[in-house]
């Protein structure tokens, strides 16, 4: 095996970890389904405080994201 390819091969095992654990942590917190319902809370009560539809909606997006599961 050379160098390159071994250098390779560890960067997609860190990136299958990385995928791995984050998916895992979707589930360990509960359902996909809870994690996005309290992504909306979050956005409602930002835009309760906030209005302003382009900072809540970044915000909802990257709550969304760190669920790891599909958007419904």
């Amino acid at each position: 095996m050379s160098r390159k390819s071994r250098k390779l091969g560890i960067g997609a095992l860190v990136a299958v970890c990385f995928g791995f654990a984050l998916s895992l942590s979707a589930t360990a917190g509960g359902s996909c389904d809870q994690c996005w319902r309290t992504c909306e809370i979050e956005y409602a009560e930002c835009m309760q405080v906030v209005g302003n539809e382009y900072t809540c909606g970044t915000t909802y997006r990257s709550c969304g994201i760190s669920c790891g599961c599909e958007i419904p």
